[in-house]
């Protein structure tokens, strides 16, 4: 027993001699430090320490939603239409798409916005104040499979990350019924939700 006793000593003192200061931890737990460095955050003396916990390997990074490593999966171009209306352009400001219904299959038309115009994710029209107030940039963040949010500025809109053939991912673009918005799990009423942004 005493051989134990002085083993768990030993484990224990390695541990928190490898344990360094830390400034970003705030819980017990893996978190990312950055995109390939997990660390532990544990407290220790009434202050938070971290330890490197594992090394994303190439081509991995860190997620900080899962606080693992994961596939750093790129980000390929595709549009499928998911349901009928219209929809931002996924990887361009100032087109969009027309998807419709016609002899039972979603179809598209890819659209684009006159010169010095560009589409509005919120009034759904091609827009001059749309051109002269926002920058261009891309409006989804896919970071690997599966992962859901809601479209920027409007939360009628929502988009599920998929993968490609190629293993790159692209967001399948989706819009809720009229007076309904996205609540980050399914589509409600928008009347029972509150927030406090602009909604189209």
């Amino acid at each position: 027993m005493k051989f134990k006793g002085c083993g768990t000593l030993v484990m224990t003192f390695i541990c928190i001699w490898n344990f360094t200061s830390s400034s970003i931890c705030t819980k017990w737990g893996h978190m990312c430090k950055d995109d390939r460095t997990l660390i532990h955050c544990a407290k220790h003396n009434n202050r938070w320490v971290e330890s490197v916990y594992q090394q994303c390997d190439a081509n991995f990074r860190c997620n900080k939603v899962t606080n693992s490593c994961v596939p750093n999966y790129p980000v390929g171009v595709r549009f499928d239409c998911e349901s009928d209306g219209l929809f931002p352009d996924p990887y361009q400001c100032a087109t969009y798409y027309v998807c419709y219904w016609d002899g039972g299959a979603l179809h598209k038309i890819f659209a684009r916005c006159p010169n010095g115009q560009r589409f509005s994710p919120v009034s759904s029209r091609c827009s001059v104040e749309e051109f002269e107030l926002t920058t261009c940039q891309r409006n989804f963040n896919c970071e690997y499979p599966g992962q859901v949010s809601v479209w920027p500025r409007n939360r009628n809109i929502y988009y599920i990350c998929a993968m490609n053939n190629d293993h790159s991912l692209y967001p399948k673009v989706f819009r809720c019924s009229d007076e309904m918005i996205f609540n980050g799990t399914e589509c409600v009423d928008r009347r029972s939700e509150c927030y406090g942004f602009e909604e189209r």
